[in-house]
């Protein structure tokens, strides 16, 4: 709880200051060094010799990866329009869900033949291998903005009537903190990103209340990015055809999805079963992945302007982040008392 919690927290503070460094050095160079980070923490992680050290370069890891969802918002804004943002994006969020699925795979089987360690050691070859593509191949935009297939965007905010983008920092701030749809996106995240963080708690779960093996625990796991994937495959698509009011009920229909899934966890008599477990696993992020991923990405990209895309795509989750770090460092003594029982029944307030 120590470690993920101080991972967390290292993430908060990135996540205040990473967005602005997105937008001063641009997407292309954040996101390539973001990676690169990640891959050389992951190394220095595997020598590792006690939990103290561990958490400090963990923390710096996590630290450098709140970089990534700035850059992926600038990098994906600067290559669709308005018009096909949020299908674009959910098919990026689609691809790093499925990257959790077969990164999960992956570490179950090398669990069950070595050690963490060497599956840390792989994660660093794979991402400093992928650092240095990014850095050889990754282009900022397209030469240009609007593609061929799509709109213009003076068309576009012409047909959806879409409210002027903050072209300052001010401005932007201003719209998150007084502007209602802005600022119910920003108290959602603080409600959801927690489910996130549960992510790293399943093979626990998983080991306790079904009563497997670690490493068949790993590999279950998988349901959880399964639904994710699932979900923002379905929602990416129907999200572009909807009116803004169709939107606000798709993702209302998703959250009853993820609260009847937590309510079924929350039953010891159904939780007991593997199978049953997977489902509800799946189930629940089939349901809140559209309202992690894809509701403040599409806002963002609405009322800020490049400019100032990062630094709020950055501010927007910091509430959210602060409230993950305050669960991951408070459920063992939840567990203690209630189990995951008590666990799962808080996470429906949410």
């Amino acid at each position: 709880a120590t470690m993920l919690s101080t991972g967390v927290a290292f993430y908060s503070v990135g996540k205040l200051f990473g967005g602005t460094v997105c937008d001063v050095l641009g997407a292309k160079k954040t996101f390539t060094a973001t990676v690169l980070n990640s891959g050389l923490m992951c190394l220095i992680v595997s020598f590792s010799s006690n939990m103290r050290t561990m958490g400090l370069w963990w923390g710096i890891s996590r630290a450098g990866g709140a970089c990534y969802w700035p850059a992926m918002i600038k990098l994906t804004s600067s290559w669709w329009d308005d018009s096909s943002f949020g299908e674009a994006w959910s098919l990026l969020t689609t691809s790093s869900r499925l990257g959790a699925i077969v990164g999960g795979l992956t570490a179950s089987i090398v669990l069950r033949m070595s050690s963490w360690r060497t599956i840390m050691r792989i994660a660093s070859v794979n991402l400093l291998v992928m650092g240095t593509v990014e850095l050889l191949f990754l282009r900022q935009g397209p030469v240009i903005r609007t593609l061929p297939q799509h709109k213009n965007s003076s068309e576009i905010q012409k047909a959806t009537k879409s409210p002027p983008r903050a072209t300052s920092f001010a401005g932007a701030l201003r719209k998150l903190l007084f502007d209602k749809r802005v600022f119910l996106t920003f108290a959602s995240q603080s409600c959801t990103l927690p489910l996130l963080e549960l992510n790293s708690l399943i093979p626990l779960f998983l080991v306790q209340s079904a009563r497997v093996t670690p490493s068949t625990a790993s590999t279950l796991a998988i349901a959880y990015p399964i639904g994710a994937m699932i979900s923002m495959v379905l929602s990416g698509r129907l999200f572009t055809k909807l009116s803004d009011a169709g939107r606000a009920t798709m993702f209302a229909a998703q959250g009853v999805l993820g609260f009847v899934a937590l309510q079924v966890l929350s039953t010891p008599q159904l939780a007991s079963s593997v199978v049953i477990n997977c489902a509800a696993l799946a189930a629940m992020m089939l349901g809140m992945a559209p309202t992690i991923f894809l509701a403040p990405s599409t806002l963002l990209t609405r009322y800020s302007s490049s400019r100032v895309q990062g630094t709020m795509s950055g501010l927007v989750e910091v509430p959210g982040y602060v409230t993950s770090m305050l669960f991951l460092r408070i459920y063992p003594q939840i567990l203690e008392r209630g189990g995951w029982q008590l666990l799962m029944r808080l996470m429906q307030l949410g």
